[in-house]
């Protein structure tokens, strides 16, 4: 019965244990999944290159982090609260308090300086600056952030897109995308980047559950 509780051919959206710890059960989360399909597409090969994961969700921080791992990737994972060094102790409190108001830029800026590949999903509208970026760098946003109409986070110098005006509120993703785009090479925008791959991958991993169901 496929209604019942001990169907082993896991969850399509990937939410049960087994398809979280991706490599173990049969469906991979439908974000994290989209994302390796779109670089596959723009055939971007993980091997040997940095991949830096902004974020540790078990649906898309950590399952991309396995996939990219699976691929023979160098793997740096970071988030909101990665934790930031210290000033020598000798520096003056001006500098201190200087560096405690820099120290989650100046950390998380060079890891993305880094990276070959950079795949933020923090959910912070902003976060990744395009001067963080290296040049020629591929940049997946998964981010999706609802943000009043005035606020610039996602522009770096507030020079937005100015699609719509009067609209209250917009969406926008964890990368600055106005400056970013002039640093990478790909970049994907926010909305109709990483949500239409999400959708595709649920209808991928529910066909293929079919399959496994009607065909054993």
């Amino acid at each position: 019965d496929d209604d019942d509780g001990d169907d082993d051919d896991g969850d399509d959206d990937a939410y049960p244990p087994l398809d979280i710890g991706v490599g173990l059960g049969l469906n991979a989360p439908c974000t994290a999944l989209g994302c390796v399909e779109l670089l596959d597409s723009y055939e971007v090969d993980l091997r040997g290159k940095h991949v830096v994961v902004v974020g540790r969700s078990n649906l898309v921080g950590l399952p991309l982090a396995l996939l990219a791992l699976h691929r023979d990737a160098t793997l740096t994972v970071c988030h909101v609260r990665t934790p930031q060094g210290d000033r020598d102790s000798d520096e003056t409190e001006e500098g201190q308090s200087a560096e405690r108001e820099e120290s989650s830029a100046t950390r998380l800026s060079t890891a993305c300086k880094l990276a070959d590949v950079l795949i933020v999903a923090a959910g912070c509208p902003g976060l990744i600056k395009g001067h963080w970026l290296k040049r020629g760098a591929v940049v997946l946003d998964v981010g999706f952030n609802v943000v009043a109409a005035g606020n610039a986070a996602d522009t770096e110098n507030g020079d937005g897109d100015g699609s719509n005006h009067n609209a209250k509120v917009r969406i926008c993703g964890d990368v600055c995308f106005d400056s970013a785009r002039k640093v990478a090479s790909l970049i994907t925008p926010v909305p109709g980047g990483i949500g239409p791959m999400t959708v595709a991958m649920l209808m991928r991993n529910t066909y293929f559950s079919f399959l496994r169901r009607h065909q054993s």
